[in-house]
């Protein structure tokens, strides 16, 4: 393998991080008041549940992840989580 050159790209693989789709994104931490959430590059962000910035995450996760967020978070029972972000949902489709 050559200076500077990834596994991926020394192999002629497309380069780029790709986790398995029957992976958990969403892991509960302190009874659910907080939540580890692994975004579309595999890194982990420290949450609070209850935070905008949450269900911001979670709400462009949910897009690029085609509703498995959302399926995670209702077998979670976090659908307070939902509603926030159908709630981001509308404020971006008015602004």
């Amino acid at each position: 393998m050559g200076k500077g050159r990834s596994r991926a790209a020394a192999s002629g693989k497309p380069g780029g991080f790709m986790i398995a789709p029957e992976t958990h994104r969403i892991t509960s931490l302190g009874g659910g008041t907080w939540a580890y959430v692994a975004d579309d590059k595999g890194k982990l962000k420290h949450l609070k549940r209850d935070s905008q910035e949450f269900a911001l995450t979670c709400k462009t996760l949910d897009g690029i992840l085609e509703g498995k967020i959302a399926k995670e978070l209702a077998e979670m029972g976090w659908t307070d989580v939902l509603a926030t972000m159908d709630e981001i949902n509308i404020e971006t489709e008015e602004t």
